[in-house]
């Protein structure tokens, strides 16, 4: 019986290779991307409908960011503003996430064109700069101590989705100067 079904395994995976292997896609590694078959291209109005939009975008990033300045001042005081805090940071970094996806994609797909290779590099500006602004983080996490973070742990469920990351830092305690 095990010899039965190892057989009836090996001629199904045999037939599953087949017949990809009989859909075979063309290479259009040469082919200018106005050439190629929609079928295959990246459908990237799921991301943005035009790079308008993706500029109104970036300007809404550029906003959300330039508040953390404000935010910031005493995100660990209390467990409701840490979570408060995490969760306004999560939504920039799937802003930028959802930007950057765009903009690398649409430059990845046509290297020579110098609108994506400006937005691709707008954003890694603002990538910088976001992070220059949120240098304070760590050293905030480390003042605010595990026990302190068990405590809001408990008392803040929110919380729990940046546990890992958190505790992360909070791990690594010895290594920071």
């Amino acid at each position: 019986m095990k010899q039965f079904l190892f057989l009836l395994a090996a001629i199904l995976i045999t037939n599953t290779m087949t017949t990809a292997q009989d859909k075979k896609i063309p290479d259009y590694s040469l082919t200018e991307r106005k050439d190629i078959p929609v079928e295959y291209t990246w459908k990237m109005e799921d991301l943005y409908q035009s790079d308008d939009e993706w500029k109104a975008d970036k300007e809404s990033a550029a906003q959300l960011i330039a508040i953390i300045d404000e935010l910031s001042k005493d995100w660990t005081t209390s467990a409701q503003k840490m979570r408060e805090f995490l969760d306004y940071l999560t939504v920039i970094n799937v802003k930028l996430t959802r930007l950057y996806a765009y903009a690398g994609h649409q430059n990845n797909s046509d290297l020579s064109n110098p609108l994506y290779q400006s937005m691709v590099g707008d954003l890694q500006t603002m990538y910088v700069g976001y992070s220059s602004k949120l240098s304070f983080f760590d050293p905030n996490v480390l003042k605010l101590g595990e026990e302190k973070f068990s405590e809001y742990l408990s008392s803040e469920p929110g919380l729990e989705n940046y546990k890992f990351s958190i505790q992360d830092i909070l791990r690594n305690k010895n290594h920071v100067l």
